[in-house]
């Protein structure tokens, strides 16, 4: 009976065996596997097993490059400014100023504001050669006596026309007079009146046919 037992037993442990150590080998490798005594079913372990390695993922691709975005068109450049107004223009009879010619007080020394503006004269002059002669008028208020108005404006036109000789307008074509304050435009008693009656003319006497 005892014999019997263990013949069973035997068969199915070399069954098991058999099971076992085919599962304990890969086709790569043959695992060597031995029987652990027990009263139970055979148990094997199995020697040698290469332990399993997970396999990481490929990376994913690298995402589209977005498209170069075009480049801003260029801001308009701004409009010039417009140019000034003319401090001097010819006109029929006369070149007619915006201001007043000025010089330090008593004297026939030009102020520089004034002399940007007798720039303006000679270039209207060198742009209009047919004005042939023009006529250097100068005037003053009353608060001095007549003798030394007179000689002060005289004085002040001649200033006026070297200035504008030196800016290259031919010396024949430009005459002086002096009229000291024996031709106001305005009255002598506001100081509002005695600064307009403080002037120079440009009267144009000869033009060309």
């Amino acid at each position: 009976m005892r014999s019997r037992t263990l013949f069973t037993l035997g068969a199915v442990g070399a069954v098991a065996l058999s099971m076992l150590t085919a599962g304990c080998a890969t086709p790569a490798q043959k695992t060597a596997c031995y029987p652990i005594n027990g009263w139970a079913t055979p148990v094997f372990r199995c020697a040698g097993a290469a332990p399993v390695v997970a396999v990481a993922p490929p990376p994913p691709p690298p995402p589209e490059p977005e498209p170069a975005k075009p480049e801003p068109a260029p801001a308009p450049e701004p409009e010039p400014p417009p140019p000034p107004p003319p401090r001097a223009e010819a006109k029929a009879d006369r070149i007619d100023l915006s201001e007043t010619v000025q010089f330090e007080t008593e004297s026939a020394t030009l102020l520089d504001r004034s002399k940007t503006l007798l720039d303006d004269v000679a270039r209207e002059l060198n742009d209009h050669p047919e004005i042939r002669k023009i006529v250097i008028e100068g005037h003053t208020d009353s608060t001095a006596g007549n003798r030394h108005n007179m000689k002060l404006s005289r004085e002040r036109v001649a200033s006026v026309r070297s200035y504008l000789i030196g800016k290259g307008v031919d010396p024949k074509r430009l005459t002086t007079k002096a009229f000291g304050e024996t031709k106001p435009i305005a009255s002598n008693k506001t100081e509002e009146g005695r600064a307009k009656n403080r002037r120079v003319d440009f009267r144009i006497v000869q033009r060309k046919r």
